[in-house]
């Protein structure tokens, strides 16, 4: 997206760190503290495939390559 549009690099990279952690904190808070049973949406209502450690996977590997990027 920064590609295409004038904003800085960093700036994007920036705010992707900062979706991925929130994302981690909001998946961790929702699956393992509140025990709610969710249904994850990126595969569509037909699958029940639950909310669970391959979201916070995924927000975690997300934080780590933003702040590889940021740091190099």
């Amino acid at each position: 997206m920064s590609f295409i549009n004038s904003y800085p690099h960093t700036l994007i990279i920036f705010i992707a760190l900062i979706l991925g952690i929130s994302g981690m904190i909001s998946v961790f808070k929702a699956v393992y503290l509140d025990k709610l049973k969710l249904n994850c949406a990126c595969i569509g209502e037909y699958a029940k495939t639950p909310l669970g450690i391959i979201s916070f996977i995924e927000n975690h590997l997300m934080s780590i390559m933003s702040f590889l990027i940021l740091i190099k």
